[in-house]
């Protein structure tokens, strides 16, 4: 399978980027489009320091986290909603292949012990 890798952000070039795939690529029948979007300013306790975390920190960190997560999902839906056509967007141009984002996924960094995102 081939795949495409689009860096998307609040930008109307991102979004031109997606449509651009979505027009030139959507009859491509052995390809998956794929978008990612960094989050910036992540807190320091997601940072790992090398320490291993007994399961109250574990615990704490997941409170974090969470949090952060919570306050961030409502600001990136709208991004993946308008790159995915949700709500309009890229797929009337046929880039919609069912992916669509909801507010239950989540970056690893929700599961304790594991890696932030990237």
């Amino acid at each position: 399978m081939n795949r495409i890798l689009i860096a998307i952000d609040e930008s109307q070039g991102a979004m031109k980027a997606v449509e651009y795939a979505a027009r030139y690529f959507s009859r491509a029948g052995d390809l998956q489009i794929l978008l990612v979007h960094v989050l910036p300013n992540l807190p320091a306790i997601f940072w790992d320091d090398g320490h291993i975390l007994n399961e109250e920190e574990k615990k704490e960190r997941k409170k974090v986290v969470d949090k952060w997560l919570a306050d961030r999902i409502p600001k990136l839906e709208p991004v993946f909603f308008q790159a995915t056509g949700a709500n309009g967007g890229a797929q009337a141009n046929g880039a919609n292949r069912g992916n669509e984002p909801t507010a239950t996924d989540r970056p690893a960094a929700d599961k304790p012990g594991s890696a932030p995102p990237a």
